[in-house]
């Protein structure tokens, strides 16, 4: 994995509710107005959203499709689905946008099971919006794991680049998808899909015991 998407990370994880996180402008913008109500009334998860969106007007400018980013807006969707705030997905929806034209083609090739992490904001998308590109783009996701690298134990390797490296943050990229995927059924299931995803959990944990062994 490039070191800059581990500082994209690392970015993500500066927006924590700490004091010493926020602007004198964020805070003051968090206290204001009814739509930050909940904010100024200790609602720190919503305290968070306000302070990007202040800081990062164009969600486009949030950054590429990756992991790190797409994982802070499935945490602002939940705060969407609790406060019904709808510019709050429309900020989700924005990031996503940028990446993902009219035709459902993402623009970035899903090399690795990080790429697949950002999938989960297109089904939500998909159920909320009903655009057809959300659900074309997410079955391009969920196709390629039809021939995606294997280990010899047939987990799934972490990338293109580490065919033979199976990552327990792997399990967590890919796997929360492919039960999503399923619960919408977006794409035509498998007979063995809800097996392929208990058996990777199960492989997961048997290299992890076995390494403590």
């Amino acid at each position: 994995m490039k070191q800059s998407t581990r500082r994209e990370a690392l970015k993500m994880c500066a927006m924590l509710p700490l004091d010493a996180r926020f602007t004198p402008d964020a805070l003051a913008l968090a206290s204001q107005g009814s739509d930050t109500t909940a904010a100024a009334a200790g609602d720190l998860s919503e305290a968070v959203i306000t302070a990007t969106m202040h800081r990062t007007p164009n969600p486009a400018d949030l950054g590429k499709w990756g992991y790190a980013i797409a994982l802070y807006l499935y945490g602002q969707y939940l705060v969407y689905k609790r406060i019904g705030d709808k510019k709050h997905l429309d900020y989700i929806q924005g990031w996503v946008d940028s990446h993902v034209n009219e035709a459902g083609e993402i623009d970035q090739k899903i090399t690795a099971l990080d790429y697949m992490l950002p999938g989960n904001l297109l089904i939500v998308l998909h159920k909320e919006t009903g655009q057809k590109k959300y659900k074309t783009a997410a079955e391009s996701i969920r196709h390629t794991f039809d021939n995606y690298p294997r280990t010899k134990d047939r987990g799934f390797g972490h990338a293109d680049s580490r065919k033979h490296q199976l990552w327990l943050d792997g399990m967590y990229m890919s796997m929360p998808f492919l039960v999503r995927d399923g619960q919408q059924n977006l794409v035509d299931d498998q007979p063995d899909a809800g097996q392929e995803r208990a058996d990777e959990v199960r492989r997961v944990q048997l290299r992890c015991t076995i390494s403590l062994i």
